[in-house]
């Protein structure tokens, strides 16, 4: 039995001022709130790029007489969340945020009052005591003092209990006074509350070169000179919406294949191909796609993509339903696969699909044709996924399929079945195979010299 738990998320948040600030030196947005990422920054982003689920800490911090006491450092190992709630989390702990107790001429304002306020209470206090103490009584009322903000542990169970139970949170709060304004804005990068990889998926070859981690919510493929290695899904599909989250072999990975497809079997089997093909570094990988129907391919249409797939897990999203295939970047459609039955084309709707994905040597073909080979040397080379996402997929099962329910909650669920390209997303796509796809088999007119294929009339 393998362990399961819920998987990590990301809390994100950024300050931005557009207070005018006597001293610009001073970056007042630190006394309020501070996220770290322990290893990587951005400049540019008010978000940081994100660079791993275990690398990720929120720290607190808050502006004290003492000067700025780091309060906790809190690891979130939890499901997606509603951020509203970190909020009824905060306050207990800091206090609530105001320009007084956060710019500096309000601040200095603050503490002058506060001392003499103070100053006044031990007056009264010493001559209290003078009383009481002639009339054989001491009835001092001294105001405890306040402790530091500080993370209890029953203030962290609060927080995950909190965490558990919602998906997602924008606040953007705006906070006025004296002329001095401060926008607080915090975002959270929410992940795809995702399946576990031990659940999932099973590990199928490569003897100990793929690897589940992370309590099942990575897993990572490597290849080195004698193997590579690959992993499939344990249900079957037919028709779904499912995506994953990848990051490619970085560096030079000339020669290499990271393949995530769907697949059926047989001679006559369909099949949904998502392949990305390294190169030398600093050339950028393409990625090669493909779709069989009844055992015929020669559907490629291959892309650059338009950032970096080996800094960061992007997500790589395919929906099949009875109407098209819809290839998807970050969200971004790159490819459509219209069902052409109507003149005489086969298409994927009868044969149940399963997930696979494998990293592998290919440097006969990958690569400018063969002619760059894998450089053995840089091994071993090692690919990673994260948050599969099949909950919106049709899963098959002793000949029946998951989604032949007629209740209105199913059919509200299962709306992606009939799901296809609004003007908008068709935008999106002409935009991305203008600029970005290096190859379309639909005008090779040399490699067809009879005539296309069919369903290249329909584009």
């Amino acid at each position: 039995m393998h362990p399961t738990t819920t998987p990590p998320i990301l809390f994100v948040v950024s300050f931005s001022s557009t207070s005018r600030v006597r001293n610009p030196s001073r970056n007042h947005s630190r006394d309020l709130l501070n996220l770290s990422n322990s290893g990587t920054s951005s400049s540019s982003s008010p978000l940081p790029p994100l660079q791993g689920l275990d690398q990720w800490v929120c720290r607190f911090n808050r502006f004290s007489d003492r000067g700025f006491v780091n309060s906790a450092i809190v690891g979130l190992p939890s499901s997606p969340l509603h951020l509203f709630l970190v909020g009824l989390l905060v306050q207990p702990l800091y206090g609530p945020v105001s320009p007084s107790s956060t710019l500096r001429g309000g601040r200095n304002k603050k503490k002058k009052k506060r001392r003499r306020k103070e100053e006044e209470e031990r007056r009264e206090r010493k001559k209290e005591t003078t009383t009481a103490t002639t009339s054989g009584h001491l009835h001092r009322h001294v105001r405890p003092p306040s402790p530091p903000p500080h993370f209890t542990s029953a203030s962290l169970d609060f927080f995950i209990n909190v965490v558990e139970h919602f998906e997602s949170f924008v606040l953007d709060t705006r906070i006025s006074g004296n002329g001095r304004a401060i926008s607080l804005v915090a975002s959270l990068c929410l992940f795809v509350s995702a399946g576990n990889f031990y659940q999932d998926m099973d590990i199928t070859w490569g003897e100990g070169r793929a690897k589940i981690l992370n309590n099942g919510n990575l897993l990572t493929l490597s290849l080195d000179k004698t193997s590579g290695s690959g992993f499939q899904s344990k249900n079957q599909y037919l028709f779904g919406k499912i995506d994953m989250q990848l990051k490619l072999v970085p560096g030079n990975s000339a020669g290499t294949v990271t393949a995530y497809y769907l697949s059926s079997q047989g001679p006559t089997h369909d099949e949904i191909d998502f392949e990305f093909l390294g190169n030398l570094s600093g050339d950028p990988y393409i990625l090669h796609t493909n779709v069989f129907s009844q055992g015929k391919g020669n559907r490629e249409q291959q892309f650059y993509l338009w950032f970096d797939p080996t800094a960061d897990f992007h997500t790589y999203s395919v929906l099949w339903n009875p109407q098209s295939i819809i290839f998807s970047v970050d969200g971004t459609p790159i490819r459509e696969f219209k069902n052409a039955e109507s003149i005489g084309v086969p298409y994927p709707k009868n044969q149940p699909m399963r997930i696979y994905s494998s990293l592998w040597n290919a440097d006969d073909w990958a690569t400018r044709g063969g002619l760059v080979k894998t450089d053995w040397t840089k091994a071993p080379f090692t690919a990673s996924y994260r948050n599969f996402n099949a909950k919106n997929a049709c899963v098959w099962s002793n000949g029946a399929s998951s989604c032949k329910s007629s209740s209105s909650k199913n059919s509200a669920r299962n709306s992606w079945l009939s799901q296809q390209l609004d003007s908008t997303s068709q935008g999106r796509m002409k935009w991305v195979q203008k600029n970005y796809m290096i190859y379309n088999y639909c005008t090779d007119a040399k490699r067809f010299p009879q005539g296309l294929p069919q369903e290249c009339k329909l584009s």
